[in-house]
């Protein structure tokens, strides 16, 4: 037992005629131990949220209060309460609450005996949830954050976790695996990780399937750890370290279910979130609250020993068949628990608070990803099964994967198959270097048409039409952005006679209709993406193909037309989770800057752009990555809009010149002015813009230039942009 929580028994059993004693800088994670200890010599301990509540307490009671700043002047004012019922009261309070109650109760603040010190502490439900994923061998937890903590600083949800784990397991080690890297990367650090458990902070999907494939991959099988914002439908174990709070809030709750000592029965329990619940749904179906008590102080995990009731109330539906069930009830049962299953909960109603059974319905591998991580669990690692999860990862969007998967197959043993899937991918892989400014694109892109040409000759009459739709569709995109090769006309015809084909891919049609609209045949275009959609039930490609139609309509100029369909798909998606949906937004975005400077409405376009730029995502921006592509449209903004000093800095980065001047007085008022003066600062040089997007800037820059009055500079940037530009474009 801690020396703090010994001092406060000692203090209260030699203080017979009452004390106050104030445990100052407390913290929630500690009011379940203090309870506990305490109960041991004053069995009727009361547990209040309100002051109000001495007033019915017998004289002599112990009671441990937690009271928020508002109580300051109550206190105050009825302070011989204290004195003439003889209290032995503990003050469990937040810093803050201490200052006020210092300042505005100093009467009532003078009479305290003995201060303490709250030391920090975490969840102790999160730690005994480790505790026992590690003694049943689960195959890994998923550690569950608050939303709202999810979207704050990484490095603080790191760090919060880290707590808990030394505290849960220590003298073991973590090694954090960055699944952004190449897919064949994150595969070998798991596989070079030991006995050390791998952890990965994932913030969209997408991490967390690339880090389970690689855990498939590398045939680990347990000590692997996913923080995630949420509980899943998952075969790994949810854990959380969430408490539920203000006391206040649940102590009414318990106390409308029945709970004569709600205060009591929640700090025992720890305040775990589904824990609560739970109690609350116990006590509605006639459990005695003394019962309850008793079980959560017979167990070392309180929340835990509550678990056969749990089961026998029917508050987990059947757990041993599979399904998702509470953390609490998770380390109650062990090892015992049944096979995992996809199904989703129904949600129940509890004394008017409406929750999910077991806090959680949905699965955290969607749409491909579960079946290529069970295909990479199962069975002999043959150039067939190498190249179905290389398919299937390229169904699914991950292009690293599916080119690293084709790859084993064709070391294995070469086919066209082999060589199609890595040429498809490398190819996407490319194009999504390109946009973001990275210099591997145009290695990437070669190498992609190189496996491309070397899969054409050996293909065969077995290829599926829509295999034939996306290697047409993709060598016609690569010969039109290259410029220099016609052949590009010839694979576009050769694509467009598969487009009626049944099992055709949306992303093949929406790039064929790209294609269509930049070569000046839109009208074609949008009968492809208006059938397609007719035909496309999945929600991300509808929102695609809606947003590939309003760029038909910006090229059409109705650009009313375009920026309300923009508008629509952007209200749609916001919220859903994923980066692809992220991705998404930041294009549209794109999309209604340009649409506004091409209406030759400058001011209009940076409002929109200042706002992308600061809205609040999960997924890192930076000089290469979904914010860094929308700064060349952000410096035209501002030089549109009259602020050519402020665009010339923006405009010198993106073309890697130098930038020589006071950040201090730029960007001023804007609500993006961080993220702006975060990418002048970035180290890294933005390189690989495509030609047409480097002479817009060059053009931009001497514009700025002669809106200052330095007409000189602009000419010699004219120059340079002339020298840039004959230089022949990176070898695809």
């Amino acid at each position: 037992m801690s020396d703090w929580i010994e001092e406060i028994r000692l203090g209260l059993r030699l203080s017979p005629r009452g004390v106050l004693i104030l445990v100052d800088e407390a913290v929630p994670e500690r009011l379940g131990g203090l309870v506990r200890a305490l109960l041991v010599d004053h069995p009727d301990l009361e547990v209040l949220a309100k002051p109000s509540g001495l007033m019915d307490l017998p004289d002599g009671s112990a009671v441990v209060l937690v009271p928020e700043a508002e109580d300051a002047f109550w206190l105050n004012m009825n302070r011989p309460v204290f004195a003439r019922k003889s209290l032995k009261v503990v003050l469990f309070c937040r810093r803050e609450v201490t200052e006020v109650l210092a300042r505005e109760a100093p009467d009532f603040y003078d009479w305290i005996a003995q201060r303490h010190e709250c030391p920090p502490g975490v969840a102790e439900h999160a730690v005994f949830g480790i505790r026992q994923a590690l003694r049943c061998r689960a195959p890994g937890i998923l550690f569950a954050h608050a939303d709202k903590l999810y979207r704050k600083d990484p490095q603080e949800r790191i760090e919060r976790f880290e707590q808990v784990f030394r505290e849960a397991l220590p003298g073991r080690t973590i090694r954090w695996i960055d699944t952004m890297k190449a897919y064949a990367e994150v595969v070998s650090e798991i596989q070079n990780a030991g006995r050390a458990w791998v952890a990965c902070d994932a913030v969209g999907y997408e991490h967390a399937a690339r880090f389970r494939w690689a855990l498939a991959e590398a045939r680990r099988k347990t000590r692997a750890i996913l923080l995630v914002p949420n509980y899943y439908q998952d075969r790994f174990w949810n854990i959380s370290d969430h408490v539920w709070g203000p006391l206040d809030m649940v102590t009414k709750h318990l106390a409308n279910a029945g709970a004569r000592h709600p205060g009591r029965l929640a700090a025992v329990s720890g305040q775990e979130t589904g824990v609560i619940g739970c109690l609350i749904g116990l006590l509605s179906r006639g459990y005695a609250e003394e019962e309850l008590l008793a079980a959560m102080l017979r167990s070392t995990d309180a929340a835990a020993g509550l678990g056969e009731r749990i089961l026998s109330a029917g508050l987990a539906r059947a757990p041993i068949q599979g399904y998702f069930i509470p953390p609490h009830v998770q380390r109650h049962l062990g090892k015992r628990i049944g096979l995992w299953s996809l199904s989703r909960r129904p949600a129940r109603k509890v004394e008017g608070i409406e929750i999910l059974d077991g806090n959680g319905g949905f699965p955290l591998l969607i749409d491909r990803a579960p079946r290529i991580e069970f295909l990479l669990c199962q069975g002999e690692r043959t150039p067939e099964r190498w190249i179905e999860l290389s398919r299937l990862a390229y169904d699914h969007g991950d292009f690293d994967a599916a080119q690293t998967w084709a790859s084993r197959a064709l070391e294995i043993q070469e086919s066209a198959i082999g060589y199609f899937l890595q040429g498809i991918a490398l190819t996407e892989l490319s194009h999504l270097n390109w946009e973001a400014g990275h210099p591997a694109a145009a290695t990437l892109r070669r190498a992609g048409v190189q496996a491309l040409i070397h899969a054409e000759p050996m293909l065969d009459g077995d290829m599926p039409p829509e295999d034939l739709l996306t290697l047409y569709s993709l060598l016609a995109e690569i010969g039109f952005e290259i410029g220099v090769d016609p052949s590009h006309v010839w694979q576009l015809q050769r694509a467009l006679m598969l487009v009626d084909e049944p099992r055709t891919r949306p992303k093949d049609l929406r790039r064929i209709a790209g294609l269509l609209r930049r070569t000046g045949d839109v009208e074609r275009a949008e009968a492809i993406l208006k059938a397609t959609l007719d035909k496309t039930k999945d929600h991300q490609e509808r929102a695609k193909l809606r947003f590939s139609l309003a760029w038909c309509a910006f090229t059409r100029r109705s650009f009313d037309e375009a920026d309300t369909m923009a508008e629509g798909i952007a209200k749609e998606i916001a919220g859903r989770g994923g980066s692809a949906y992220e991705r998404l937004l930041l294009d549209i975005d794109k999309f209604r800057m340009r649409l506004r400077l091409e209406r030759g409405e400058p001011r209009e376009a940076l409002t929109v752009a200042d706002a992308s730029l600061k809205r609040e995502t999960p997924y890192a921006w930076s000089i290469r990555g979904e914010g860094g592509h929308r700064i060349p449209l952000v410096a035209i903004a501002l030089n549109r809009s009259g602020r050519a000093a402020d665009a010339e800095v923006l405009l010198r980065k993106l073309l890697a010149l130098p930038v020589e001047v006071d950040l201090d007085a730029r960007f001023l008022g804007l609500v993006s002015r961080d993220a702006l003066v975060a990418f002048v600062h970035d180290t890294r040089l933005l390189l690989g813009m495509h030609p047409e997007a480097r002479k817009e800037l060059w053009n931009e820059l001497a514009a700025a230039l002669r809106a200052q009055g330095r007409h000189l500079e602009a000419a010699e940037v004219e120059a340079q942009r002339d020298q840039d530009l004959d230089e022949p474009p990176p070898a695809s």
